[in-house]
């Protein structure tokens, strides 16, 4: 890339802010997952120039130059996904956004919080709580997930159950569109029903695809009188715990998450020291609400859960770590060796043929696995199959993902999230003509095609990439 285009980037975030260092470059190659070494070169996933702006108008001037010179450019947050959909596709400006992190405003009286797109989570809701409010929903990397790096992909998590999506939390977004204009996508104070086409949602989910979230107004929510209150029962037989779902989910409860976890995962969590439920699976509840809600809970959930061959093994996980251990999304940071997770979506009516036929994939490619997840609403199963290796290899990484997709597909569900590894994943999930108005919508907003080119609407077939040794 020329010297002329960096001396532009570097003339408007400052020297000190932008890089062409090859060493530093390619720290931005890859997110979380292992990239075959011989493709990273193929598909240029290490970048030409690395910024890191401190605001929206230094994002509005970086990309009304890119838009200019034709560059791809590439928002990146905390990159604690692992889809590719926050490295280059062909090289480019990858504009590293967690240089804009700070709290902007928290408004008591309209119950929202305005904060910059590289704040993470986890620093929001130690604020919140230090006031006696929350956020409702949290992903599990809330430590290290940003707030625009999670709106990007749509993220579900913990407590998606009760209050939806990440999609649900936001009042409005400050957002930088590929021709260099920054606009506000509702009114922060108000809800938009009705006022027009819902930009909010345009941008949720986009995964950076046609525009930079920049800064995000979100609702919060005055904390509860009680809880969070952990529950867990064990299950001899995955048949007793999918009936114990389907039984909550049927009823009036409205727990705020539903999380799960198989006697594989737990058998690596007892060889840490940690201590463990036993059970084929463990089935772990979170209650909040006033005293009397959370007693009602405990006393419905027993009645249930006993009745489909559960037992329980822990209640108030303040003071049972294994009940801890269950409700939270992964435990892989804790394990000493590299372990590989994967994300589908899978509908509560397909639950257990779905975990039979991960079972069969973990022995039929020799993996040292286990199985966690999360129910997301009253229908909708998130399953993360993971498995366990020593090093970083990459093949197996790609055989996994490729067949975990497959294996989604053919139980009527879906990967979640798609990024650079699986936007050829589109078509399948959505009919044709979605997906041509999807389309439309990105040559619509970003002609040039310079924001995040490769993902989401991209087409780019990672696995038809694999074999193809031309290039």
């Amino acid at each position: 890339m020329s010297s002329d285009l960096y001396k532009k980037i570097k003339d408007i975030v400052g020297e000190d802010y932008v890089t062409e260092s090859e060493f530093e470059r390619f720290f931005y190659s890859r997110d979380v997952s292992p990239i075959p070494t011989e493709l990273q070169e193929k598909w240029g996933t290490v970048p030409d120039i690395v910024a890191r702006p401190k605001n929206a108008q230094e994002v509005s001037k970086i990309m009304a130059v890119a838009s200019q010179n034709k560059i791809p450019i590439i928002p990146r947050g905390g990159a604690s996904w692992w889809l590719g959909g926050s490295v280059p596709y062909k090289g480019g400006i990858v504009l590293d956004l967690t240089s804009m992190n700070n709290l902007i405003d928290m408004d008591e009286n309209n119950l929202t919080i305005t904060v910059d797109c590289g704040v993470t989570w986890k620093e929001i809701e130690d604020v919140l709580e230090r006031h006696s409010y929350f956020l409702g929903t949290r992903p599990g990397s809330a430590a290290s997930a940003t707030v625009g790096g999670w709106i990007s992909t749509g993220g579900v998590g913990i407590g998606s159950y009760k209050y939806g999506s990440v999609g649900d939390l936001v009042r409005s977004l400050e957002v930088v569109l590929p021709s260099g204009e920054i606009i506000q996508t509702q009114n922060k104070d108000l809800a938009g029903h009705g006022s027009g086409y819902n930009l909010n949602r345009l941008f949720i989910g986009s995964e950076g695809t046609l525009g930079v979230i920049t800064k995000a107004t979100l609702k919060i929510i005055p904390r509860h009188e009680a809880g969070p209150y952990h529950v867990s029962y064990a299950f001899s037989e995955l048949s007793g715990c999918a009936e114990a779902i389907k039984k909550v989910v049927s009823s009036r409860l409205l727990p705020h998450h539903i999380a799960f976890g198989d006697k594989r995962h737990f058998m690596f969590l007892a060889s840490m020291g940690k201590p463990v439920p036993d059970g084929e699976i463990v089935l772990c509840i979170t209650l909040e609400g006033e005293k009397g809600i959370i007693d009602y809970g405990l006393k419905k959930l027993d009645e249930e859960f006993t009745s489909t061959g559960g037992c329980m093994k822990c209640c108030d996980g303040k003071s049972h770590e294994e009940c801890e251990e269950c409700t939270i999304e992964f435990r892989g940071s804790r394990i000493n060796v590299y372990p590989v997770p994967g994300e589908i979506f899978v509908g509560l009516n397909r639950f257990e043929e779905a975990l039979s036929k991960i079972y069969d994939l973990f022995d039929e490619m020799g993996l040292q696995a286990g199985v966690i997840g999360s129910m997301v609403d009253r229908r909708t199963t998130m399953i993360m199959p993971y498995y366990i290796q020593e090093q970083k290899e990459s093949g197996t990484f790609m055989e996994f993902h490729r067949r975990l997709g497959e294996l989604a597909l053919s139980v009527g569900g879906r990967r979640v999230g798609l990024g650079l590894f699986f936007s050829s994943s589109l078509s399948h999930i959505h009919d044709e003509g979605s997906v041509a108005v999807m389309r439309a919508i990105k040559r619509c907003i970003d002609p040039g095609n310079i924001l995040n080119p490769g993902k989401t609407v991209g087409g780019f077939d990672l696995f038809a990439s694999l074999n193809d040794k031309k290039g």
